[in-house]
């Protein structure tokens, strides 16, 4: 079989394709019924974050969820918070 430049390009885009995470999910569950006005900042939930230890990457809200993406102990996670207490209410590694 001829190597050509066309089955190059395909090899090396399946290769980049492949070695893509997964694209994330949602939580299992909404992590709070609570009003959005009882909510703790985003900044105050990275730093309780920080102060456990955590490198916090990212933050979003999800589901209800403070959505962190964090490094410790060379571990990638995901973490979902429950927006009021700042409790991890689901884990996932990356």
């Amino acid at each position: 079989m001829k190597f050509t430049p066309l089955l190059a390009a395909a090899a090396i885009t399946g290769g980049l394709l492949a070695a893509q995470p997964a694209a994330a999910s949602p939580p299992s569950k909404p992590c709070t019924d609570a009003a959005e006005s009882s909510w703790m900042s985003m900044d105050t939930a990275k730093a309780k974050l920080t102060a456990a230890g955590y490198t916090v990457r990212r933050m979003k809200i999800a589901m209800r969820c403070f959505e962190a993406y964090v490094v410790k102990d060379g571990k990638r996670l995901e973490l979902f918070l429950d927006p009021v207490s700042g409790a991890v209410v689901e884990t996932r590694e990356n």
